[in-house]
């Protein structure tokens, strides 16, 4: 559907208006990169400002009235005034009573309340402070849910190229949700979902669900939500991390001004999404990678239990949403390993019956069945508990072989996929003319520079897989 936007510099306005309180701060735009592209918005000082570790109190440079925070509450008491808006809410059922999808149908209502198609035809929603601040979002966001398809491409061999497709199939189907469950009603029908007056599509519920994930806090007290004007602050790790958000005890979002930080007229007020985040949920969530990273952190990959293993369905069902592989990188250098692995599927997937494995069902309490897993005649509660049992079983290193091969053949074929695209790529990145005839630059850098960051850490814990399998062996062998 059509949306409307407001420049950033009619923001002042709405912030009067609502009761958003600054101190020494503004909104403005931010310019271009060195590609050109459009950097958006941020929070600058206007004048200087200066926090020391003894203060008694912070140094607030914004504050958010509560009733604008936008909450999984917050959605649902404007719901009780809003009938179009409990109209789409109650039909989605358990989406609709968690934070993100009442927020997301919320963000719905509030575009086609404000789509300029829909006004000959029927207002949408009531109008509330949200209606005309959604203006003021971006056109558009750099998450990987907006690529072209050269651009996904780009991911193969990547972390990211699962995890975006499982993303897309999992919008889609939330997308198929919503008509199943709102199509009997009429205005939803002519507006949204009608093949002659419908303008609602699948580039809409993306885009809500990119303004929700890459600008989403988390409040000590309002949980999940969105904050209009805060969730302007940029990113920055680190030392360069300026200010923090809290909540105060009138339930006001706030932005202060970090204890032992200062700024200067000019300087950006930036925040931190999360020190300690992979590579792969900075560019999936927020759609870019700070400048300086150079370390994946973390990578995720799925793991598959081979098709001939019998018990491979209820292995599976036992570690439930637990079954693929985290690489982690060390934290500090004096961590005594470089690279160590997570996976509670790749433990189970290396016992079977003749070592000790047994499922079966086991009746509950009222009458239903359940999994029962055992290892050698104890029942096994999770599978942290079997990975207990394994270690303490006279078996533990004959075990930890086994598991030590599964990951070494999984991560040298991640590793050789995502080889296969590196020479054509750094030629690409060589050729100026057709990268910009084929990619928009800033994204393409930065899948290259996540590439690279993967693939050391692949190799990096290939070496470590190949050390262990060798001392391994070396002492299962007879003197």
């Amino acid at each position: 559907m059509k949306r409307e936007y407001l420049p950033i510099k009619t923001l002042p306005a709405w912030q009067h208006l609502n009761g958003v309180v600054l101190s020494g701060v503004s909104f403005q735009k931010l310019g271009f990169d060195e590609h050109g592209a459009d950097k958006g918005s941020g929070i600058v000082a206007t004048e200087p400002k200066s926090s020391s570790e003894n203060d008694p109190k912070p140094e607030i440079l914004l504050q958010i009235p509560g009733d604008l925070v936008l909450s999984l509450e917050t959605v649902h008491n404007y719901a009780k005034s809003d009938r179009d808006l409990r109209d789409v809410l109650e039909p989605m059922g358990d989406f609709g009573r968690t934070a993100r999808g009442a927020i997301l149908i919320f963000l719905l209502i509030q575009l086609s309340h404000n789509c300029p198609d829909y006004r000959s035809k029927q207002v949408v929603g009531v109008s509330n402070p949200w209606t005309e601040y959604v203006k003021f979002l971006p056109p558009s966001f750099p998450l990987p849910t907006f690529y072209t398809a050269q651009e996904q491409d780009l991911l193969r061999g990547t972390s990211m190229a699962d995890a975006l497709e499982a993303k897309n199939v999992s919008l889609e189907r939330e997308f198929d949700n919503i008509r199943e469950a709102t199509k009997s009603i009429p205005w939803c029908q002519q507006l949204w979902w009608s093949e002659e007056t419908g303008a609602l599509t699948i580039d809409d519920w993306k885009y809500i669900d990119a303004a929700y994930r890459s600008r989403m806090l988390d409040l000590p007290g309002s949980g999940l939500a969105m904050v209009p004007c805060i969730d302007m602050a940029n990113h920055t790790s680190g030392d360069g991390v300026k200010a923090l958000y809290e909540e105060d005890s009138q339930g006001s979002a706030i932005l202060q001004l970090r204890w032992g930080k200062t700024l200067q007229p000019g300087d950006e007020i930036t925040i931190s999404y999360g020190d300690e985040k992979p590579a792969s949920e900075m560019l999936f969530s927020y759609g870019f990678l700070e400048d300086g990273r150079t370390e994946a952190r973390e990578i995720s990959l799925n793991l598959e239990i081979p098709e001939d293993d019998p018990l491979g369905l209820p292995k599976r069902i036992f570690c439930q949403n637990d079954t693929g592989i985290r690489i982690l990188a060390a934290r500090s250098p004096e961590d005594a390993q470089e690279v160590t692995w997570k996976s509670a599927l790749a433990w189970i997937a290396c016992v079977n019956e003749e070592d000790g494995l047994h499922f079966g069902l086991a009746q509950t309490t009222d009458g239903g069945k359940e999994l029962e897993v055992r290892w050698k005649d104890e029942k096994m509660q999770s599978p942290g508990h079997l990975h207990e049992a394994l270690s303490a079983d006279p078996l533990w290193e004959i075990i930890q072989l086994r598991a030590a091969v599964l990951l070494l053949e999984r991560l040298e074929t991640q590793l050789a996929l995502l080889q296969e695209l590196q020479e054509p790529i750094a030629k690409i990145r060589e050729d100026p003319v057709a990268l910009e005839s084929m990619f928009r630059p800033t994204i393409f850098e930065t899948i290259f520079r996540f590439r690279n960051m993967e693939g050391e850490l692949l190799e990096k814990a290939i070496e470590d897989l190949i050390k262990q399998v060798s001392e391994i062996l070396t002492a299962l062998s007879p003197t």
